[in-house]
């Protein structure tokens, strides 16, 4: 278990460095804080760009 939290850390860490642009505005527009289904979903206020 542990090697996929690491391995899910990981993978959302390069998503983030991949979409995020220097001075842009997101806005939360998903938020699952569930233990067995968790995930946020953020868009570029900008762009519409949604990750």
């Amino acid at each position: 278990m542990k090697n996929y939290e690491k391995e899910l850390i990981n993978e959302q860490n390069n998503t983030l460095k991949e979409m995020r642009k220097e001075g842009a505005t997101y806005k939360v527009t998903y938020l699952e804080d569930d233990c067995e289904d968790w995930g946020t979903e953020l868009t570029n206020i900008d762009t519409r760009e949604t990750f």
